[in-house]
């Protein structure tokens, strides 16, 4: 979960520029301003779950040793 609201930063930096600058961003001109959130929150929420299983397995092998 906090990965996912890590990830989310990215575009929120891209919205605010977006909105205060009027400068396109391509991820927002594409699609609807919604999309990129959702989109980068389930890919960091992915992400952050695979590293933490990932470490727990590592740990969990290394006690066996």
């Amino acid at each position: 979960m906090i990965g996912g609201l890590v990830f989310i930063g990215k575009p929120a930096v891209a919205y605010i520029l977006f909105i205060l600058a009027d400068m396109p961003v391509g991820m927002f001109v594409k699609h609807p301003d919604y999309l990129p959130f959702i989109s980068h929150f389930l890919f960091g929420a992915v992400g952050g779950a695979g590293g933490g299983i990932l470490a727990q397995a590592v740990l969990s092998a290394n006690k066996n040793i």
